[in-house]
């Protein structure tokens, strides 16, 4: 039987904390997993897990501090360690922040990107110090390092420059809830004035001042909007003022926190959804988005040019009005079809958690090589 550990301190962030909760309530639902502790805070644990099913097989070990920060080590070696009462076959940690002294004997790392060492312009010079010491400390064997893409497999390849050869890779997944409409859900949709759609935190790679600037170049007249589910009301303040938009302002919605059901909504009923961002590592709103049939448009990159296999749209230009002028384009195809785009195939999580936990048995049974 295997007993796993998992650091679920960022279990209700964005990415990933979708990505802990998709595979470890289906790893608590296997027969050869004995037990799944989870490290993190409780009252954000405890509710998730009441909604499982094998929640009997979940342990909670209290782990309140932020990740990145100096408290985030000491709490490991005073509280974390000194609490545990069994010794995991394997720990997984969802991101790099790993701990520096007595780390796990056998651990996986999932290094989503390196954005910050990808576009450094955009981050601080501080930040790179600190994840880049965390990130060497990956390397040590018998860790394994785990990514979501090919393109971010190649950004830590080039960040080890021949120290590291061996990354796995298990693509983020889709949940089953993100499908299009139903034959009676399109009879009964209402027509509504036209929106644009954008998943995402308002951080420098995310580029949603894009975003904002399409907005304000559509005609006002036919009552575009842009709807964004991430960013606060005052993350939006803060976008139109840097862009000079703020006469858009009334006409950018914050959806605050919503269900996946919601998400699946604004999904199918939005114009198209728009993923600006410079870098990504993996770009789950446009799978998402994909399987509901919707239209999506993105920057064509290294990064992005798997996603055109799924049926994204990628742009060349950061220019708004060749975004502007597309997204007509495809309001009009969309109004003489009068249905939504066929349904991309895209991965699932159930794969994801199946093969992650492949990763995860072999480096508790002390295999380096596959």
């Amino acid at each position: 039987m295997f007993h796993l550990e998992v650091d679920a301190r960022l279990l209700q962030a964005g990415g990933i904390g979708r990505f802990i909760r998709e595979t470890t309530s289906r790893w608590l639902n296997r027969r050869h997993v004995a037990a799944v502790r989870f490290l993190g805070r409780p009252e954000e644990i405890e509710p998730w897990l009441a909604q499982l099913e094998c929640a009997d097989r979940a342990e909670i070990l209290p782990w309140d501090a932020r990740p990145f920060t100096a408290s985030a080590q000491l709490t490991w070696l005073t509280k974390v360690r000194a609490q545990a009462t069994w010794e995991p076959d394997v720990t997984l940690f969802p991101h790099f922040d790993i701990p520096v002294l007595q780390h796990p004997e056998h651990s996986v790392t999932v290094v989503h990107d390196l954005i910050q060492f990808e576009l450094t312009d955009l981050f601080p010079d501080w930040k790179r110090f600190i994840a880049s010491g965390l990130l060497r400390r990956t390397a040590s064997k018998p860790r394994r390092i785990v990514t979501v893409s090919e393109a971010s497999r190649a950004a830590i390849l080039r960040f080890f420059a021949g120290r590291v050869t061996d990354v796995d890779v298990v693509p983020n997944g889709v949940s089953r809830v993100f499908s299009p409409l139903t034959v009676e859900e399109q009879t009964n949709k209402s027509e509504g004035s036209p929106f644009l759609l954008c998943v995402a935190e308002d951080r420098p790679h995310k580029n949603l001042s894009l975003a904002v600037k399409v907005l304000s170049l559509l005609p006002e007249r036919e009552g575009w909007r842009l709807v964004m589910v991430g960013p606060t009301r005052t993350d939006i303040e803060a976008i139109c003022k840097r862009t000079g938009c703020l006469p858009v302002l009334p006409r950018v919605e914050s959806t605050g926190k919503i269900s996946d059901d919601q998400l699946r909504k604004l999904y199918c009923e939005a114009s198209a959804v728009l993923v600006p961002s410079l870098l990504e590592g993996f770009a789950l709103p446009a799978y998402e988005a994909r399987a509901c049939g919707q239209q999506v448009l993105a920057l064509r990159r290294p990064w992005s040019e798997k996603l055109e296999h799924i049926g994204v749209r990628l742009l060349t230009s950061t220019n708004p009005r060749v975004w502007a002028r597309m997204l007509l384009k495809v309001r009009s195809e969309k109004s003489t079809s009068k249905i939504m785009g066929s349904e991309a195939e895209v991965p699932r999580w159930d794969d994801t958690a199946d093969r992650l936990l492949g990763v995860l048995q072999e480096c508790a049974e002390g295999f380096s090589d596959h």
